[in-house]
């Protein structure tokens, strides 16, 4: 297996930067890190980890791995690592403007459930 993965996209002429996460199960500090570099942030929220934990249509191996170190990111771990990142370029001068949510998996969660975990947290920690 392998750790977490992201990408840096830059348009040459403009300079924007588009910071992209991979499937990973861990908001790891080195892409937060990365994502400072870049103007707006792709970031996976593949699902709601209640609603992924009662799915007994899903084999408990596969269910395992999509919740472990090296699955997907839940909506709590999506917030998490987009309050990390916003705190960490508000600290440090970075360009994070914005991050944007995708990767969602129907069966696990909605946008609508996604956003509302996602902008809970941040409120709940100060940051509307």
């Amino acid at each position: 297996m392998i750790g977490p993965t992201g990408w840096l996209v830059e348009e040459q002429s403009s300079g924007l930067c588009l910071g992209v996460t991979g499937d990973f199960g861990y908001p790891a500090n080195s892409l937060v890190e990365s994502l400072r570099c870049a103007d707006q942030a792709l970031v996976h929220a593949n699902h709601g980890e209640q609603i992924l934990s009662r799915d007994e249509s899903i084999h408990p191996n596969s269910r395992a791995r999509l919740l472990s170190r090296h699955g997907h990111l839940s909506n709590a771990q999506a917030q998490a690592l987009a309050l990390v990142a916003e705190l960490a370029e508000l600290a440090g001068g970075g360009r994070l403007k914005g991050v944007l949510l995708g990767h969602l998996d129907r069966r696990w969660t909605s946008r609508a459930r996604t956003i509302a975990e996602v902008v809970a947290g941040l409120v709940e920690a100060g940051r509307p």
